[in-house]
């Protein structure tokens, strides 16, 4: 006559296959990427799952002896397996995780055309780092809109004295160039620096400049305005002083790590670097993504706020009547609201999104 199962053992049967099988495949997955990264880091998981499983296996064998008479070697295994399963599942899914939010939920920019119904203003938003057809695509638009009679706006803090220079560059810029910082990024990320493709067009401003500006604020300005909100902003004061604690230590520590990625980058193998930049794009989609729940920076009041009221005043003083600006896809909201409120009659004509960031393209073919 034949057992019958209970609807418990065939429940806790099921669960177990499934989770094998779900486990199963995140191993495969997962040793795929620590293979491609080292086949020697891979062993090494092994090993070390193998060493943390046998006193476990000699603990529950000791525990249970009275009611189990499994080996210790069968419980090695059995406890080696699963371990093998879970632990190279969960130490690869980040990876595996950021590669698919980054293609499933991509970084998109704003293209908004905006108007008053006698100026009309092209708002392209940008990003720092980003995919190498975003920008080819951004320098045609603008190149086309210089042919329609357009005036291009472009985002950029200027120098102006020593002094100020410095003060950005330490309290803004983390001590260094902020293009060396984006193009080194660009490196890890696996894409492309802005100002890079920029240069596209230097031939046009060399010979148009009436047609090329750049909008943007002064180190000193950033600086005179940072002073004033710490005395006039509570807020802000509060903010930056309990920013300011442990700054000079955790800058320590993150300037240390930066630095000890771009230096292992620079002699990674093409599947090393394929990983790091498959995690750091990932990372910087979900760093740029903008969510109702966001909080907002430390320093919005001064790069956001300050910078926007500024380029509305250049946007409502120029005589053109048509003007394209290439700026971060974060000031198109607060530009858009300030200069309402100078002429309710503006408004967003259009607006489309354009994907920003995307893992490079590798095509290969036979002649």
């Amino acid at each position: 006559m034949a057992e019958i199962v209970s609807f418990g053992q065939r429940l806790k049967i099921s669960v177990l296959a499934i989770a094998i099988f779900v486990f199963g495949i995140g191993f495969l997955l997962g040793a795929l990427a620590l293979v491609s990264w080292s086949f020697w880091l891979f062993l090494a998981v092994i090993i070390t799952i193998a060493i943390v499983a046998l006193p476990i296996a000699c603990l529950i064998k000791k525990l249970l002896a009275r009611f189990s008479a499994y080996s210790t070697i069968h419980r090695f295994r059995n406890i080696w397996l699963m371990l093998v399963l879970l632990i190279t599942s969960v130490v690869t899914f980040p990876y595996f995780y950021l590669a698919v939010k980054s293609e499933t939920a991509p970084l998109v920019l704003p293209q908004a055309v905006l108007s008053d119904g006698n100026k009309t203003v092209i708002f392209q938003g940008m990003v720092h780092v980003g995919s190498e057809n975003f920008y080819k695509s951004v320098v045609y638009d603008l190149e086309e809109a210089l042919d329609e009679g357009y005036k291009l706006y472009y985002e950029g803090i200027m120098p102006s004295s020593p002094d100020a220079d410095k003060w950005f560059s330490d309290t803004i810029a983390g001590g260094a160039s902020l293009s060396d910082n984006y193009r080194q990024l660009a490196d890890v990320c696996g894409v492309k620096f802005q100002l890079d493709y920029f240069k596209l067009l230097i031939h046009d401003i060399q010979a148009r400049p009436e047609r090329h500006a750049t909008v943007d604020v002064t180190t000193a300005d950033l600086k005179k305005e940072y002073e004033r909100l710490l005395v006039e902003n509570p807020v802000f004061a509060a903010a930056i002083a309990e920013e300011g604690d442990n700054k000079s230590e955790k800058k320590g520590l993150s300037d240390d790590a930066a630095n000890k990625i771009f230096s292992f980058v620079q002699h990674a193998n093409d599947n090393q670097k394929n990983i790091i930049g498959t995690l750091c794009r990932g990372f910087f989609v979900y760093a740029l993504k903008v969510t109702p729940d966001k909080k907002p920076h430390t320093l919005d009041p001064l790069l956001l706020d300050f910078r926007n009221k500024h380029l509305a005043q250049q946007i409502q003083a120029d005589s053109n009547p048509k003007i394209y600006i290439t700026y971060g896809a974060g000031h198109l909201p607060g530009l858009i609201q300030l200069l309402r409120e100078g002429n309710p009659a503006w408004e967003v004509k259009s607006l489309k999104w354009i994907r920003g960031m995307a893992a490079p393209e590798h095509l290969e073919g036979q002649l």
